[in-house]
């Protein structure tokens, strides 16, 4: 796995300071719903982190309990992210897709992502390979 897509430092957060998605759960829920506007940026994530071919379905969701290291940087993969409406809402540069909600809630019990807490910090950059330690 390779770290990709990161938002800007000082930038909004949920819950938790790391919010984590995984490609293969975007992949996932696009086959659900393929007409929807599935845009990584609509879910503010942390940490974007691309799966290695054959990682199918929720993968970070089976990540719970465990833990994320990236170089020097460790995570605690924490908890589920619920999602709720403001993945729908247009943002800068697209458009509001209501459908989006009504994927997420049947198809991954409302939770696309997992929170997490840093536990040694680092600095990391695109491409770094991930390992579930």
């Amino acid at each position: 796995m390779h770290a990709g897509f990161c938002v800007r430092p000082r930038t909004f957060f949920l819950v938790s300071p790391f919010h984590i998605l995984t490609t293969a759960s975007l992949n996932h829920i696009k086959q659900q719903n393929p007409e929807s506007d599935w845009r990584v940026e609509r879910f503010r994530s942390s940490l974007v982190i691309d799966t290695l071919p054959g990682m199918m379905g929720l993968a970070e969701q089976d990540w719970i309990g465990k833990v994320l290291k990236m170089g020097e940087l460790v995570i605690e993969c924490s908890g589920p992210a619920p999602r709720c409406g403001a993945v729908t809402r247009k943002q800068g540069g697209f458009g509001a897709d209501a459908s989006l909600l009504r994927s997420i809630v049947p198809e991954a019990g409302q939770n696309l992502a997992i929170y997490g807490n840093i536990q040694s910090a680092g600095l990391i950059d695109v491409g770094d390979e991930v390992y579930l330690v």
